[in-house]
């Protein structure tokens, strides 16, 4: 198993997890669920890795077997964020080295590095960090304390 892990689930509550989709207790799940799934135990798989994991299965089901395998393989693929490395990041953005970003320069990484998010998606995310000024711009520190808080 990899070392870097972003998900505190051991295989015996994965494997619960999983058994909650599996309605027909057939021991697997259908392949559309996947995303669903992995979600659920912590993972953030993008919308294009989920279409390849879809495309190479065998068939339209997946069983815990395999499941595990592609977990364990997500889990070494993802870094885990860090406040740090979010605010080394958005410092490349910040032109005049003042602690911020501007909101249309984070627009413009949303929308266009990575799996670019979509125009709801940028609309939700600025909802949910509703303290910026469109003139002094986010504290990208603040914000990375934000998106690497855990969920409550």
């Amino acid at each position: 198993m990899c070392a870097t892990q972003s998900s505190d689930f051991d295989s015996e509550e994965i494997e619960q997890i999983f058994n909650l989709f599996d309605v027909n207790e057939s021991g697997s799940i259908d392949v559309s669920l996947l995303g669903t799934v992995m979600r659920q135990i912590g993972l953030n798989p993008t919308e294009s890795k989920l279409k390849k994991l879809t495309k190479s299965a065998e068939s339209n089901q997946i069983n815990f077997s395999t499941f595990l395998k592609i977990v364990e393989d997500e889990r070494c693929e993802q870094a885990p964020l860090t406040e740090d490395s979010i605010r080394e990041t958005l410092e490349v953005f910040d032109k005049d080295q003042i602690g911020s970003i501007m909101p249309n320069d984070l627009k413009y990484i949303l929308t266009t590095f990575g799996e670019p998010f979509s125009q709801d998606e940028v609309n939700e995310f600025f909802s949910a960090i509703n303290h910026y000024s469109e003139d002094q711009g986010i504290d990208y520190g603040e914000l990375a304390k934000i998106l690497t808080k855990p969920n409550q």
